[in-house]
Parts: C-alpha cells; structure tokens; sequence
C-alpha cells in the first residue's frame, strides 16, 4: 500500500507504506526485534513491533527499502 494522507492537523504530508524492518538492542543482553513500518514523513518514520524498549536503551533500527527504489537497507542508530 502505497500512497499520500493529507492531514490539517501535521506540518508533513505522510506516505503510507508497508515495509520490513528490525529492531536491534545492545543492553544487557543482545536482542533482535521485527518491526513493520506503517508511514513516512520527511521528519520521522511510524512503525509497528511487539517490543517495549527501556528508556534510554541503545538500538539500532534497519530498514528495507521497497524494490523499486534501488536503495539499500537504511540503518539507523540511537538512545
């Protein structure tokens, strides 16, 4: 699903999506997580997964980039 949401109440129109992506986390112990991105704007990404990190947890969350973009994984890493 692919498309545009315009919406009065956010300063950036949204593109719904559909992707793949990971959750990993460097605390106690190591730990990988699937997510499921559900939207994007040009200042942030909403997604799904059944995970609750710690407050101020390290993780790194990756990303697939749809096929028909010819751009790799998106890698990001944060506190």
């Amino acid at each position: 699903m692919l498309g545009e949401c315009p919406n009065q109440q956010r300063s950036a129109t949204r593109k719904f999506l559909r992707l793949p992506a990971w959750m990993v986390f460097y605390g106690v112990s190591f730990q990988k997580h699937v997510a499921m991105v559900r939207d994007m704007t040009r200042r942030g990404i909403f997604f799904y997964s059944d995970v609750r990190p710690r407050l101020g947890e390290e993780m790194a969350f990756m990303m697939k980039s749809p096929k028909w973009t010819d751009s790799s994984p998106s890698l990001v890493r944060a506190k």
